[in-house]
């Protein structure tokens, strides 16, 4: 065969083969994937989840914490003389718009459990959140620990300016002794109300709580406090009191049925009386908190003075620290404190160091 035959035999083949490729279906390629853009209306972090109209952020945080006490842990809930514990957090952020408003949740997992977990819409929440009475203050371990992260239907208004009101319910004090003969007839009923004037903010608030009785009776118990913090901006200052009777475990200062003394912890749901309530717990804490910004970095003093009395016995306690923040790169820093402890009249020197990333 002629090559110039070969040739314009191939040629054609080519030819043909192409016309039917051109009557055969057209197969389309799988769509790319859109990229995740960024959500600004609701601040740095946020993205859009591709196919979707919620922006979602991530964030979290890894945190090493050391103790040595010399005092052998008497004024603490641990005997040992140093402990060495490790946690991590893990939370996710969602927000999208809606026709009444941002719709917004939270997730924070700690330590294998969860700390907040709550949806909100405007100025109600609902779910696991912050306490509205979480105002107290403290470096490594201190605060009023009731009304830290609680179960409860929230909402919060703003009234005019600078001043706003917040109402709860929440059930998470309302346990009782083993053996109780009575439970809550309700759930405990939170507010509180915000206002700040220049470089000022004033914060007032009251909760009122059911107490059983181990054996009977029910006491109403309540609880107030107040704070006050200051930012001048070469230093912020803070100070904060609180005042309960037969609601202790809303500001940290409570007993067990025992009359065993639980100074840093709050005993949620424990007796609060005598065993027919006719004695009734009460307690009050004093705070000041004073910290100096150096750069990126800063140093605080923290002072509590706590008393407690229910059962036959009383309780004081004084706490004074020392703290000093070290911001080692953007969202890692370190913290070493010293603290001077006295729990009924047994002192110990505290000495702390935390480590944490935040991301």
């Amino acid at each position: 065969m002629k090559l110039s035959t070969l040739l314009l035999s191939s040629a054609a083949v080519l030819v043909a083969g192409s016309a039917f490729a051109a009557d055969l279906p057209a197969k389309k390629g799988a769509p790319a994937a859109k990229a995740a853009t960024g959500c600004p209306a609701f601040g740095a972090g946020f993205w859009q989840i591709p196919g979707a109209d919620t922006c979602l952020k991530i964030s979290g945080y890894v945190e090493s914490d050391s103790r040595y006490s010399s005092g052998g842990g008497n004024s603490r809930p641990s005997n040992a003389p140093y402990t060495m514990t490790a946690s991590y957090g893990l939370e996710f952020n969602a927000r999208n718009n809606s026709d009444m408003g941002v719709v917004s949740s939270r997730l924070l997992i700690e330590d294998n459990s969860t700390t907040y977990a709550y949806g909100q819409i405007g100025g109600f929440k609902a779910g696991k959140a912050e306490g509205i009475l979480n105002w107290g203050g403290g470096y490594n371990y201190a605060g009023n620990a009731y009304s830290g992260k609680l179960a409860q239907l929230q909402y919060s208004a703003a009234l005019g300016g600078s001043t706003s009101l917040a109402v709860a319910a929440t059930t998470a004090s309302n346990g009782t002794d083993s053996g109780a003969a009575q439970v809550a007839s309700r759930p405990d009923l939170l507010v509180a109300l915000t206002t700040t004037a220049g470089a000022a903010t004033v914060k007032v608030g009251a909760a009122s709580h059911e107490s059983a009785g181990s054996t009977s009776g029910v006491v109403q118990g309540w609880a107030a406090m107040g704070s006050i913090s200051v930012d001048a901006g070469a230093a912020k200052v803070m100070g904060y009191a609180a005042y309960a009777n037969s609601a202790s475990a809303f500001i940290g200062a409570a007993y067990t049925a025992a009359g065993t003394s639980v100074p840093y912890t709050a005993a949620r749901g424990v007796y609060e009386g005598s065993a027919t309530n006719t004695t009734p717990s009460s307690g009050s804490i004093l705070q000041a908190q004073v910290d100096v910004p150096v750069g990126s970095n800063s140093f605080g003093v923290f002072v509590e003075q706590r008393n407690a009395s229910g059962g036959g016995r009383t309780l004081a306690s004084t706490t004074v620290e020392a703290a000093y923040t070290h911001t080692i790169a953007k969202g890692l820093f370190v913290r070493p404190s010293i603290a001077q402890d006295t729990v009924d009249g047994v002192g110990a020197n505290v000495a702390y160091l935390r480590i944490e990333r935040d991301f």
